[in-house]
């Protein structure tokens, strides 16, 4: 079982766009290119939303607050959430790009993930809205092992990274979860 949140210190900036939080917990960026249908939110779900981004999420999942979070540079947590009574963790963080960042955002995501001690295990290319977008899947041999899903998007000014994961050993049963929660991201399109 992965302790409550706020047990969990070890931050990582993640240059190419996103935090990792790794301890007995993960919290990873997301990334995603193919055009994405975005459905109603179902009744069991609540919307999450701020700014220019929302996401949907399980109705019983409840925002989770770390003290003294360290700077990290340029990225923000945007969002924090834990359900799955706390083996599921859902986090999104944003990182300002500079003109020209867009392009490489994603390549760079994924290929920090690799030099940050995870495994990717799958990505595929696709579309938010009119973005450049990747959902990534992979894995970290800590102890204890956990698995993620990430959605990750390049708009011209924000890098968004949503993430959801939990403990290898849970991970089977809550991916469709998981996705439904990805799948569910929206970047406004002032932002695009």
């Amino acid at each position: 079982m992965i302790p409550p949140v706020q047990t969990c210190k070890t931050w990582i900036p993640f240059s190419a766009g996103a935090v990792l939080l790794v301890a007995s917990g993960v919290f990873v960026p997301a990334q995603a290119n193919a055009p994405v249908q975005v459905a109603q939110t179902p009744e069991s779900y609540q919307t999450i939303a701020k700014n220019a981004w929302s996401f949907d999420l399980p109705v019983d999942f409840q925002p989770t607050e770390i003290d003294g979070l360290p700077n990290a540079s340029n990225v923000s947590l945007e969002a924090l959430y834990t359900g799955n009574n706390g083996l599921l963790f859902v986090n999104l963080v944003t990182e300002p790009l500079q003109p020209g960042d867009q392009d490489g955002y994603l390549d760079n995501s994924i290929q920090f993930l690799g030099s940050a001690g995870f495994n990717v295990i799958g990505e595929e290319r696709l579309q938010v809205g009119s973005l450049n977008a990747a959902d990534v899947e992979s894995s970290m041999s800590s102890t204890p092992p956990v698995r993620v899903l990430q959605r990750i998007v390049a708009s011209p000014s924000t890098g968004y990274a949503l993430t959801c994961g939990t403990l290898e050993s849970n991970f089977e049963s809550i991916r469709e979860t998981c996705a439904s929660i990805l799948s569910s991201l929206e970047i406004a399109a002032e932002a695009e």
